[in-house]
């Protein structure tokens, strides 16, 4: 039955034992490598793993062992040299045999990177701007150009509250910018 689940599980999954062998490998993880199954069971963690995530990938192999069980996200090699990002959990099943679950996320980390590359633009964008700009996120002041600066230049850091940041004393002003903050749609001043 477990040898059933383990064949046809969605997610690629294999047997392996720690600086040693790989014992076996499911269907998913055959086609997501690209191997078959007795070209796997050759294979090192040097010939799998791409070279720069490699020493991040034995230091959490150590954690697997010391703790017997650990999520990690490494980047692995297909034979037709093609790199994609998982994420594998792995629990030990005793005499230094573990188990592992690897998922793809490559998609995940290509989409947290286009969205870092466009927050550093929009950083930029924002930078260059002639006229004071600020970002308030959930009532906090998040970010802040050098023309906010000049026209704010008591505020040293980002940060404040909406209150701190136009003083507690000018109430009329301070309900004003609370409504513009407080609705969904708007979380720039």
């Amino acid at each position: 039955q477990y040898k059933q689940i383990f064949d046809n599980a969605a997610e690629g999954m294999m047997l392996f034992e720690l600086w040693g062998d790989y014992k076996e490998f499911n269907e998913r993880a055959k086609d997501a490598l690209g191997y078959q199954g007795s070209e796997l069971t050759t294979l090192k963690l040097a010939d799998l793993v791409v070279p720069e995530k490699l020493f991040r990938t034995i230091r959490s192999l150590h954690l697997l062992k010391k703790k017997g069980k650990f999520t990690f996200a490494t980047e692995v090699k297909r034979k037709s040299g093609r790199t994609i990002d998982v994420e594998v959990s792995a629990s030990s099943l005793g005499r230094n045999t573990y188990v592992a679950i690897c998922t793809d996320i490559s998609a995940r980390v290509k989409a947290e990177r286009d969205a870092h590359i466009l927050e550093n633009e929009y950083q930029s964008f924002v930078s260059s701007l002639p006229y004071p700009y600020a970002i308030f996120v959930n009532r906090k002041l998040a970010a802040k150009n050098s023309a906010f600066d000049l026209l704010f230049p008591w505020i040293k850091e980002t940060a404040p509250s909406v209150s701190d940041f136009f003083g507690r004393r000018n109430a009329e002003l301070l309900s004003a910018i609370s409504r513009i903050l407080d609705e969904p749609t708007s979380n720039i001043v």
